[in-house]
């Protein structure tokens, strides 16, 4: 986060924006754009390249049909941080958990060399400019918007298009998830219930521990990205099983519940 009552940082933002709102264009309030962005990365960019980042906000913000992601890479004319005309990756969509992070991941699993990293989540309501959330100001979520902007080294048109293939696919897997929790929750109350009400035939330790296990994953200390059902035949040490119903992303092949530790978001 930002260090607060930085001099230097906060005229290069104030000049951002007088900057922007001179060139006549549309363009988000570069306080909004970068005024969380890190020092080190502000450090390479004069305020024209910051209002030049905002009016390319701006672009992507109208484009987004505010239904399914809005992932683009382009060069911004004279945006050339230490000289280099980077790749800005812009990523518009629905503000949920785990978006940053897995984007982040994503680009980082093969590009390493970031320029400038930037998330603010915004509130747009029609008729209005976007606003910067704030958890002090009730708002609401259907009208919260995440936009990234990512300047990562050049990547020629190849590259661009894969990494834009691969960003979609991950937002994919992170509404599946995102939309399918209460599901996956309401499962595993089934079963917990079903063992406690079912288990006479099985040892009453084993019972009870596997029914702590659930109740304590379900307590809010686990949150559940993905779950497949499996019903087992056969008979022996290697009984044969198959995927019956599968409940948000189904990409991974280790047969169990999956869980990460929890992630929330306003």
């Amino acid at each position: 986060m930002a260090a607060r009552n930085n001099p230097k940082r906060e005229k290069q933002i104030e000049s951002a924006r007088k900057i922007a709102k001179a060139t006549g264009e549309a363009h988000l309030d570069p306080e909004i754009l970068f005024g969380r962005a890190s020092n080190d990365d502000l450090e390479l960019y004069t305020p024209e390249m910051l209002a030049l980042s905002a009016v390319h906000s701006a672009k992507e913000l109208a484009a987004w049909n505010g239904k399914v992601p809005r992932v683009g890479i382009d060069t911004i004319a004279d945006v050339t941080p230490d000289g280099i005309a980077v790749s800005v990756l812009s990523v518009t969509d629905q503000n949920m958990p785990f978006l940053f992070e897995s984007v982040m991941g994503e680009v980082t699993s093969t590009y390493r060399d970031l320029f400038m990293a930037v998330h603010p989540i915004l509130i747009m309501e029609k008729g209005k400019a976007p606003a910067l959330y704030s958890a002090d100001h009730p708002s609401d979520p259907a009208n919260r918007v995440s936009h990234i902007q990512l300047h990562i080294a050049p990547l020629n048109s190849a590259q661009a298009a894969d990494l834009v293939k691969r960003i979609e696919k991950v937002l994919e897997q992170v509404r599946l998830s995102v939309s399918d929790w209460k599901p996956m929750l309401s499962k595993i109350d089934g079963v917990i219930a079903e063992l406690a009400a079912n288990g006479a035939s099985r040892k009453k330790a084993d019972r009870d521990e596997a029914v702590a296990f659930l109740t304590w994953l379900r307590d809010e200390n686990f949150t559940f990205l993905g779950m497949r059902e499996y019903v087992y035949s056969g008979k022996g040490a290697m009984p044969r099983s198959s995927a019956t119903r599968v409940l948000a992303s189904a990409s991974s092949p280790i047969p169990m519940y999956w869980c990460c530790a929890p992630a929330r978001t306003p």
